[in-house]
Order: C-alpha cells, then sequence, then structure tokens
C-alpha cells in the first residue's frame, strides 16, 4: 500500500513537473519564435508569389496594370510569376517602393504584417529592402528605420533576380539609315514616351574603312525637337566594349570601331514623348543598307540585377 501511495504521489508530481516547466519559457520564446515564422512568410509572399487583385467579378495576379487593379489588391508579391520564384518584376518593384501609389497602411494589410489581439490588430515594425549585391544600390526600401528602440529585430534574407529595366540588342549589319548616299546614319525609332531610359547595345559593325571608323552624334526628331544633337554627359552616354575590355565610358567621338566591339547607349527617359521619335547616328568608316528605321520596342530584352531582400520585423 505505501509503495502504490509513493509511486502515484510521484506519478502526479512528475506530471504537474512537466506540465508546468514549458509554460515557464513561454512568453520567453514564443515572441521570438513568431517574428521568425513572420519575416519567413512575408520573404516567401514577396519573392515567391505574383500577388493577387480581384473585385467581385474577376481577378488575377497582375496586380500592377493599371489604378483599377492595385485598389483592388489583396496580395503583394513581387515575382514575375508563380513559375519563376525568386525572380522579381520591375513594375511590382517600382509600385512596391512608391507610397503615393501604395500607402504603410497598405503595405501592412496586405502582408499581413499584425497580430489579433481581442478585436485590435497589433501592428509589427518592419523594413523591407531589395539591394543590389554588386554595388550595393537600394532598388527599393519600404517601412521603418531601425533605431535602438526597435527591440529585438528579425530578419530574413533572400537572393533574388531583380528586373531593373529594358534595352535593346542591336545587329549592327540589320539597323538601317535613309540617306542613299551618306549611308553612314542609322536610326532608331522610339515609339511613345518612356518608363525607363532609352538602353540599346550595337554590335557586329559593317566596317568600310577601318583606318576611319568612329561614332560621332546621335540626334532626335519627335514633336519637341527637330533634329536636336543630344549633349553626352546630361541627355546620354555612350559606353564602349572591345573584345579586351568591359564597357568603358566613352567620349562624344569614340574611335576606332571594329566589327566585334559593342557600343552601349543610355538615353535620358525625359527626352521622349507621346508619338514616333526618331534617333539618328552618325559614324564614320562604317556602312549601314537603307530601309524604314527598326523599332526600338521591338527589340526589348529584360536587364536583371542580382539582389538580395531582406525583410525586418520587430514588435
Amino acid at each position: 500500500m505505501d509503495f502504490l501511495t509513493g509511486i502515484t504521489i510521484f506519478l502526479v508530481t512528475f506530471i504537474a513537473v512537466a506540465l508546468f516547466i514549458p509554460g515557464m519559457f513561454t512568453p520567453f520564446e514564443s515572441e521570438t519564435v513568431d517574428l521568425n515564422s513572420i519575416a519567413y512568410r512575408t520573404s516567401v509572399i514577396l519573392v515567391e508569389d505574383p500577388g493577387r487583385w480581384n473585385n467581385t467579378t474577376i481577378g488575377g495576379s497582375d496586380w500592377e496594370r493599371n489604378v483599377t487593379t492595385r485598389a483592388n489588391l489583396k496580395r503583394i508579391g513581387l515575382a514575375i510569376d508563380k513559375d519563376n520564384p525568386n525572380v522579381l518584376h520591375l513594375n511590382k518593384i517600382k509600385f512596391f517602393n512608391n507610397d503615393s501609389f501604395m500607402n504603410n497602411s497598405e503595405v501592412i494589410y496586405n502582408l499581413s504584417l499584425y497580430r489579433r489581439i481581442g478585436t485590435t490588430n497589433v501592428t509589427y515594425g518592419y523594413n523591407i529592402s531589395i539591394v543590389e549585391l554588386g554595388d550595393g544600390t537600394i532598388i527599393a526600401e519600404r517601412g521603418e528605420i531601425i533605431s535602438s528602440t526597435s527591440g529585438d529585430v528579425v530578419s530574413m534574407k533572400r537572393t533574388v533576380l531583380a528586373q531593373t529595366g529594358y534595352y535593346a540588342y542591336l545587329d549592327g549589319e540589320n539597323l538601317t539609315q535613309e540617306d542613299p548616299v551618306a549611308n553612314t546614319k542609322p536610326w532608331i525609332n522610339v515609339t511613345g514616351s518612356q518608363d525607363e531610359d532609352v538602353v540599346f547595345e550595337i554590335t557586329n559593325f559593317n566596317v568600310t574603312n577601318p583606318a576611319s571608323t568612329k561614332y560621332q552624334w546621335i540626334k532626335l526628331n519627335n514633336s519637341a525637337f527637330t533634329n536636336y544633337n543630344l549633349t553626352t554627359g546630361t541627355e546620354y552616354n555612350v559606353w564602349k566594349k572591345t573584345n579586351t575590355t568591359d564597357f568603358v565610358l566613352s567620349p562624344p567621338v569614340t574611335s576606332p570601331i571594329n566589327r566585334t566591339d559593342t557600343l552601349k547607349f543610355v538615353i535620358n527617359r525625359t527626352l521622349f514623348f507621346a508619338g514616333n521619335n526618331t534617333l539618328e547616328m552618325n559614324f564614320g568608316g562604317i556602312d549601314f543598307k537603307g530601309g524604314d528605321p527598326l523599332e526600338y520596342t521591338d527589340s526589348l530584352l529584360p536587364i536583371y540585377e542580382l539582389a538580395r531582400l531582406t525583410v525586418r520585423v520587430w514588435s
């Protein structure tokens, strides 16, 4: 009888202790675990999900498309689509980064950066950034500045490919020019105003006189400019790459130019307006075939930069 009594007391005490000890650590651990899960979940939504909008009848993942879709945004996601996780869409990044299109309350609500206590939503402090790995350029940043009053901050980092713009890759042999006599002046048409700088690369030049090859100038014709000579350093820049060197910023006159060299032009987007914008370049010692101007937008390719998305959360 004494043995059974002793065993019973031991088991009751053991069970009570087993139930009590985990509870002792709950106040100290639950918030940390919760913040880690919030940071992880937020990073997954941003880099693996294209987001979602819907109204009472239709919906889709192209929430960045226009005012209507952004007004009906239900979930923020930056991925191009579900089949390409960690590849971020340029316009989604731009709208996420713009306070005038998406205020802080919308970010918190659409990323569920809050917890429910009774009937009250208590928001988390947060900071979300996308930074290029190469040169540290900040592509996007939302949220608060982390300070000494932020408390314990939990962070989650994801390596991504962030789309930062577009460029056109043009074959010099396919470039056309208008003047049948002075066939050294290729032209390119850029339709409409531009959200990004106009960027194009030209290679495979048809060199006819190697001793005198050079690039001299570029002009613009549109509703605001007539035969306007662009100013290097302010309105545009040109870089040159050879078989032995990477792109190097060049002065207005670039020479010599070999067939395998590449010239990259970056032209300020504010120079382009609705309608046709025609660019004409002038080369020496390089010939181009006759014909209508090539369309810049028909040759556009996306530019991606390796970047790091960091989600920081605190209570």
